[in-house]
């Protein structure tokens, strides 16, 4: 069954567009603290400045008072600029333009599992999977119980749980959602080793590893975890996995189409602990 595998690169370059889509124009951004803009008053240096973006986001322009900064798109202050020298009768009719020349870093941080922090993109949104991208990937955490501490407007701390497993396997896209500056990202260890119990890969699956079943979540079924190691490899059969259960202390060995399932011809294997599950070689 190769079919699916098409479908979910399909469905991340999909995703992927979306996002280049929402890119903000450079025209709306607002500045915030630690930038610096540089106002060119045209025909007229001694009226022209550059100022960095103070706490409070208020600078004082020597020639016309006051002007509020952060928050604000560059061809607004520029619009203020103009007009308050036009009403203080200094120039006729200036002609303003106001640039950013450097921008305050904007980072979001990934703690548990993974430890790193990133700068995200001054006039392109991120989302949650293309920061983790950007990170190298979840590390050994479980990335069912994705937990974002945010900032609210009072600077209070609030959490977006996020089960970032099902984003892709079940193609909740709403949860991958926009990354913020100054967002923590945790990422929750898997427990220790002599604590999980596991279920085994062996043979033509892309990246065949033992696989953590953790005590206390859902178990994993054999679709899932065929996605977890991403795939039987193009030398695999997929009509007849086995699955190897001790049953009574005797081994039990059951012969999956793996077919049927995604043909909903019969249901989704649900794995127990110590199972082996065997791709064989093809004879095709």
């Amino acid at each position: 069954m190769r079919a699916i595998w098409t479908i979910a690169v399909v469905l991340l370059i999909a995703t992927v567009a979306n996002a280049q889509e929402d890119v903000a124009p450079q025209e709306d951004y607002k500045l915030v603290v630690g930038d610096t803009i540089e106002v060119t008053v045209v025909d007229q240096p001694d009226y022209s400045d550059s100022f960095d973006v103070p706490m409070g986001g208020r600078v004082r322009y020597p020639q016309i008072g006051y002007i509020q900064l952060t928050g604000r798109r560059l061809a607004d202050i520029a619009e203020e600029i103009e007009r308050k020298f036009a009403d203080s009768k200094i120039l006729k009719k200036p002609v303003v333009s106001v640039v950013a020349v450097t921008y305050e870093q904007r980072l979001v941080y990934l703690t548990g599992a993974k430890y790193a922090a990133i700068e995200l993109p001054v006039h392109k949104p991120m989302t949650l999977l293309q920061v983790i991208a950007t990170a190298g990937g979840w590390g050994m955490g479980d990335k069912r119980n994705v937990r974002i501490i945010r900032k609210d407007a009072k600077g209070e701390n609030y959490a977006i749980p996020i089960n970032a497993e099902e984003i892709l396997l079940k193609e909740q896209w709403d949860k991958n959602i926009k990354i913020m500056p100054e967002d923590w990202i945790y990422i929750p260890p898997f427990a220790p080793l002599e604590e999980q119990q596991w279920v085994y890969v062996l043979g033509h699956v892309r990246a065949p590893a033992p696989q953590p079943l953790m005590r206390g979540r859902k178990k994993i079924t054999l679709v899932q975890l065929i996605s977890v190691v991403g795939g039987i490899s193009q030398y695999g059969d997929d009509s007849s996995i086995r699955i190897i259960r001790k049953t009574g202390g005797r081994p039990r060995i059951m012969e999956i189409d793996f077919d049927d399932i995604m043909d909903g011809e019969r249901d989704d294997v649900v794995l127990e602990a110590d199972d082996v599950i065997y791709v064989p070689e093809s004879i095709f």
